[in-house]
């Protein structure tokens, strides 16, 4: 049950199975005129961060999740057929929507628990590119074409992501489990190319988290931090950032170690018995990771459990340390010597030259401990811990 709790994270809410597109009628008629050419439009003005899933083309300023009258409003045509079924907290993915000549593509989802026709859906993401007749803005009124990389860091700040391929640069900006941004920018000229808006947030849920409760709830009540590292990796202890930890562990455990929320990145709230995102900053150091609600009431992310932490060398640089003294910079001589007895799967490392250690619960291959050797140096250069408690309520 708990696999397919975090499936979810990833499958209902990113990857769920779509209907069948069928050919069929427009959403509204497409404008008569002809649009301007781009220098003549009028401009929008969208003041507000990326994290309001703004975008315009020309003068029409949308908002994700934009419901199908909203879209219709604008004067947007849907390409497909409106009558068609969306199944039940599903979507649909690449789906035409066009204003005037502009024409992109789409994701169409059904919050219900039952099936919709697709104009009683929301549209929760769009795939948007530069164009030579119309002006498309993104939230700082950053015009796809026209604005640079320098102009994207100091408008929307550093990405949680940044990755080269060949001749195009993407950024991933992430703001919860529901909430993300990437941009695309030719590598050469560092020029905003495409952008691709995802927030599939349900906007009848919204009072629902907005006034989730902040209070302490019983399951956090009832934690209690270890005394002291345990000599078993599976006890899940930890020594994180100087403090010790019993994974999962509250997220106002870390708050009370010194830890801050970074609100404009993590989930608000959480419902029950369901995953969330929280990024949590001290100083210069930052942790995103998966929590869950334990509670049985909807509640804000500050209640939920830290599923998972990790450390490294190179980029998170947050001390960590686990049972048997496995540290960050341990020689490799050492590691083994702490380890030996125990059973562990092998493998290459993502990075080169280095070499994984996966250390699993017995019965469960989602609860871990990984250790990451840099073979050129022979000592530790990562560390992950991750646990999830294994029934709903279970003290610990």
């Amino acid at each position: 049950m708990r696999r397919m709790i975090l499936g979810g994270i990833l499958v209902l809410i990113l990857a769920l199975t779509g209907c069948e597109k069928q050919e069929g009628e427009n959403l509204s008629p497409a404008p008569q005129d002809e649009p301007a050419e781009k220098e003549e439009q009028p401009a929008a003005d969208i003041a507000s961060g990326l994290d309001s899933f703004e975008f315009a083309v020309g003068d029409r300023v949308c908002r994700l999740p934009a419901s199908f009258g909203e879209m219709a409003e604008q004067g947007w045509a849907y390409g497909e057929d409106t009558t068609a079924k969306v199944e039940a907290e599903s979507f649909l993915e690449e789906q035409e929507f066009s204003l005037g000549d502009y024409v992109c593509r789409a994701q169409v989802m059904n919050f219900s628990a039952e099936a919709q026709p697709v104009q009683q859906c929301f549209i929760t993401a769009v795939m948007l590119r530069q164009d030579e007749k119309n002006q498309i803005a993104l939230p700082g009124n950053l015009i796809l074409g026209e604005a640079t990389k320098v102009q994207a860091l100091e408008q929307y700040g550093e990405p949680r992501d940044q990755y080269e391929d060949g001749d195009r640069i993407l950024f991933t900006y992430e703001y919860g489990i529901q909430k993300k941004a990437m941009l695309t920018f030719q590598a050469d000229t560092e020029i905003l190319l495409e952008a691709e808006l995802y927030n599939q947030t349900n906007p009848a849920e919204r009072e629902l988290y907005e006034n989730a409760s902040r209070e302490k709830t019983p399951e956090v009540e009832q934690y209690q931090a270890p005394a002291a590292l345990s000599d078993d990796l599976m006890d899940f202890t930890v020594e994180y950032a100087d403090s010790l930890y019993r994974l999962p562990a509250p997220v106002s455990a870390f708050t009370d170690n010194g830890w801050e929320i970074d609100w404009e990145s993590s989930d608000e709230a959480v419902k029950s018995g369901k995953y969330g995102y929280v990024t949590l900053q001290r100083g210069t150091q930052s942790l995103y990771t998966v929590v869950c609600n334990y509670g049985e009431d909807v509640t804000a992310v500050n209640n939920c459990f830290v599923t998972g932490v990790h450390g490294d060398l190179a980029a998170t640089k947050v001390p960590i340390r686990v049972a048997g003294g496995i540290t960050l910079g341990m020689p490799k001589q050492d590691f083994l010597a702490a380890v030996e007895g125990m059973k562990w799967e092998e493998s290459s490392g993502t990075q080169e030259n280095s070499l994984s250690y996966l250390f699993y619960q017995e019965g469960s291959r989602d609860n871990y401990t990984k250790v990451i050797l840099d073979q050129d140096l022979e000592m530790i250069r990562e560390i992950k811990v991750v646990h999830f408690r294994e029934e709903k309520g279970e003290e610990r």
